[in-house]
């Protein structure tokens, strides 16, 4: 299977939760839903080596890859929001 680098939980939806690793993607699960991701995001072009929930602001999701970026979503609109290259 494919590592998992980082694991973190919403501090303001208990049962949400992010996953990331070696493939690239972002994975927002419900688990008291399932096991089956309830949203994805594919914008890094490397492994994922951390990612955040913000501690004020329920909906933003930053992550950091191997690809040198670091990246915000909104986690209710599923979108990209903002991207940094640190070439």
């Amino acid at each position: 299977g494919i590592a998992i680098n980082c694991v973190q939980y919403s501090p303001f939806r208990r049962n949400v939760a992010a996953a990331a690793g070696e493939e690239s993607i972002v994975q927002l699960f419900d688990t008291v839903k399932g096991s089956e991701p309830i949203s994805q995001f594919k914008q890094h072009k490397g492994s994922v080596t951390g990612l955040a929930f913000s501690p004020v602001n329920e909906l933003l999701l930053c992550t950091a890859g191997l690809d040198r970026h670091i990246l915000f979503f909104d986690v209710q609109a599923n979108k990209l929001v903002k991207s940094l290259s640190c070439e």
